[in-house]
């Protein structure tokens, strides 16, 4: 009798600790706040992409894994459950998570004030040449082919860290970082209040030299090695000037 009492009492403590870790698993991670198009969407990555239209997409409530495309022309703003705000841009592709997000390709406006004020990174970006560390901030961050990231911050300061080792840097309010992996070239300028990334770069063909981009922003750098950006592969098959693409709204 003894041996069956607890085999039940051990038995409804295995279900209630299934119970609270399924209810974790099925809280929501975020969800659309606007939406002007459709998307391409991979339940946790796992399933492939499948087109949804913008009606449902709105009603989606998204999660940890979940992997988002952004055709052109399409746009939205994204609300997750820990207080990130993210503003896809059109023709990306990004992954979500609890406390980071993963850009593979294209690039979102991303704002995030944490609650505790010490200076702990607890947000992060992952992208195919380096990781960005936030301590609070609104910045934007652009993948530009398989090498090059533009990082524009207008409110606190992130860490970047190229997985090249080229060591972790810090870009504070109003700059941006130029990275291009393959050619090791990364440079951090200045920019005036106002100023957005998309709109300056979006008149530049492919293929252009980070000088290029620099002078588009009104700006003069030191750097004599004319180093050339990546063409720009988008990663969804068409090769037309990213940073036109992400013209933010």
């Amino acid at each position: 009798m003894k041996k069956i009492v607890v085999v039940t009492i051990l038995s409804a403590i295995l279900l209630w600790c299934i119970g609270i870790h399924s209810n974790a698993t099925d809280a929501a991670l975020g969800s659309f706040s606007s939406l002007n198009g459709p998307i391409k969407y991979d339940k946790e990555g796992l399933s492939g992409y499948s087109e949804i239209a913008k009606e449902t997409a709105l009603k989606l409530q998204l999660n940890e894994k979940d992997m988002i495309m952004s055709p052109a022309g399409t746009t939205g703003d994204i609300n997750t459950s820990y207080g990130a705000k993210i503003n896809l841009r059109q023709n990306s592709e990004i992954q979500l998570g609890y406390y980071n997000l993963r850009v593979k390709q294209g690039g979102a406006w991303i704002n995030y004030k944490p609650t505790k004020k010490d200076g702990t990174m607890i947000f992060k970006v992952d992208t195919p040449v380096g990781t960005i560390g936030v301590k609070g901030t609104e910045f934007a961050v652009c993948m530009s082919g398989e090498n090059t990231v533009a990082i524009q911050v207008r409110e606190g300061v992130v860490g970047f860290e190229g997985k090249n080792g080229a060591g972790e840097i810090d870009i504070t309010a109003g700059s941006i970082l130029l990275f291009d992996e393959k050619k090791n070239v990364r440079e951090i300028i200045k920019v005036e209040e106002g100023v957005d990334i998309f709109e300056k770069l979006a008149s530049l063909d492919v293929g252009v030299t980070v000088e290029q981009i620099i002078e588009a922003l009104g700006k003069k750098t030191e750097n004599k090695d004319k180093k050339v950006v990546p063409s720009g592969e988008t990663g969804n098959g068409t090769t037309e000037n990213p940073w036109k693409q992400l013209k933010k709204k």
